[in-house]
């Protein structure tokens, strides 16, 4: 009887290929068509399909564009994460808008809580929704006084240090709601002084 462990020749050649021609079936390509401070347009391409996802804070209009047929499709959640489904490991850079700097696969949480507050939506058209994990923490002060909140938040050089400004944020409103803006102003001042 033959022995069964016969072994093949193997060759070099055989795992030799162009890469370029040997992508990964399905796999989408995704590119930045348009960034500023609040809007963002994301382009997803594959070799069927060619969407693009139009997150326009400024003008309250959030929805996935089909480029072949013109369809237009209202943003939910199940369809971002459609979307964005593979990134998988990857992102996508976002240079120019301020309240999220990188595209994930996971941040369709961030997208929908920031398009479904009507707070954080008015945080965004003022340029002062900090970039940071969980941007809620700050609605309480907008609410409270919103142009104190803008003033610090062009002071500050970073809102969301947390070992110097973000906790003085709390201290700052205190301030604000017992002596007034002048005072809490005053205060932060200082604090950037120092």
């Amino acid at each position: 009887m033959a022995s069964e462990n016969v072994s093949k020749t193997v060759s070099l050649k055989d795992y030799i290929i162009d890469m370029q021609s040997a992508a990964v079936k399905g796999s989408a390509q995704y590119e930045v068509v348009l960034e500023n401070n609040t809007d963002f347009i994301i382009k997803r391409r594959t070799a069927t399909t060619d969407r693009e996802l139009v997150i326009l804070v400024s003008k309250g209009l959030y929805y996935i564009k089909d480029c072949k047929t013109g369809h237009i499709e209202e943003l939910k959640e199940q369809s971002l994460n459609t979307f964005l489904r593979e990134l998988k490991d990857g992102m996508v850079a976002l240079h120019e808008v301020h309240w999220l700097s990188n595209l994930y696969r996971e941040s369709v949480g961030l997208i929908m809580q920031v398009i479904t507050d009507e707070t954080l939506t008015d945080m965004c058209r003022h340029n002062v929704l900090v970039n940071t994990f969980d941007p809620t923490w700050y609605t309480r002060y907008w609410k409270q006084n919103s142009k104190l909140f803008i003033r610090l938040y062009n002071m500050f050089p970073s809102m969301a240090d947390r070992k110097k400004y973000q906790a003085s944020i709390p201290v700052i409103f205190w301030i604000e709601e017992q002596y007034g803006a002048n005072e809490a102003m005053f205060f932060a001042e200082k604090l950037v002084q120092s």
